[in-house]
């Protein structure tokens, strides 16, 4: 026999079979929020720490450029105090030089205004004192000897110290340049020459010869017809007449000097002065 369903009782069971799912739903709900809550909870450091680091990085990088500034500025700083007292240097140089050498001025217009007041004493042995010039130009060369002024007034102060008979003290002022000057051929020429011209003074030919014979063979050295003139006169004064003779004729027959212009035609001009003068 078939009994009759209760509305309650049908109600009470339709919310019955709901009610798992509800709280089922209500607690996966609650799990996901939870989870959200977790996440987020958990993201929110990470986030702070990778800041923190962009921002040290970025201090960093700032830093850094601004000490390679700050070493680019000092370093050209420093260049720029380097060079503005090197120059001082050389202007300071430079105006000693020139002082000596207004002094040397100042010595020859004193003899020119005593021969203007005694005439008398213009004679083929007067000459001017410079002393004092001299003795200036020495001082300065010994104390810059690395400097191409100082090498100038070792060339003034021997050149004086020759006219006065004192060879030794020129070539002693004269020798320590023929290092420092082996890149420099133009002085160099005038240091070697100027030497010979001492050794051969004091009798001393061949090595004075070595001298010359050097300058011959020494690179881009345009003033070899000079040197080998020198040479061909210390060879006639040695008592070669005949290798001196062979060495002015080759010099005078020199076509293209000949022809040319400056120092060269005049070597061979005066190649031709001295065979004739010689007898050679």
């Amino acid at each position: 026999m078939t009994s009759k369903s209760n509305p309650a009782s049908a109600i009470e069971g339709i919310a019955t079979v709901f009610n798992p799912i509800r709280v089922n739903n209500y607690s996966l709900l609650d799990t996901v929020q939870q989870g959200g809550v977790a996440a987020g909870s958990m993201q929110r450091p990470i986030f702070e720490e990778t800041s923190a680091k962009a921002i040290k990085a970025a201090h960093r990088r700032k830093w850094t450029l601004v000490g390679s500034v700050a070493v680019v500025l000092a370093i050209g700083a420093a260049l720029l105090v380097y060079s503005w007292q090197k120059g001082k240097a050389e202007r300071q140089l430079t105006q000693s030089y020139l002082e000596i050498d207004a002094l040397y001025v100042s010595e020859n217009q004193a003899f020119e205004e005593k021969l203007k007041v005694d005439p008398k004493l213009n004679t083929p042995d007067a000459r001017v004192e410079h002393t004092e010039s001299t003795k200036k130009f020495e001082e300065f060369a010994k104390a810059n000897v690395k400097s191409p002024l100082g090498w100038q007034a070792a060339l003034r102060a021997s050149n004086e110290l020759i006219e006065q008979q004192k060879f030794t003290e020129a070539q002693a002022l004269l020798e320590p340049l023929l290092i420092r000057t082996l890149k420099h051929v133009v002085v160099q020429v005038r240091v070697r020459k100027t030497l010979a011209g001492i050794l051969a003074e004091q009798g001393q030919i061949d090595p004075a010869l070595e001298q010359l014979s050097f300058l011959e063979k020494l690179p881009d050295n345009p003033m070899v017809p000079e040197v080998r003139l020198m040479r061909a006169q210390l060879l006639y004064k040695n008592g070669q007449k005949d290798q001196a003779a062979q060495l002015l004729k080759e010099l005078a027959a020199d076509t293209k000097a000949a022809v040319g212009e400056g120092s060269a035609r005049s070597v061979a001009t005066e190649a031709a002065l001295w065979l004739g003068y010689w007898g050679l």
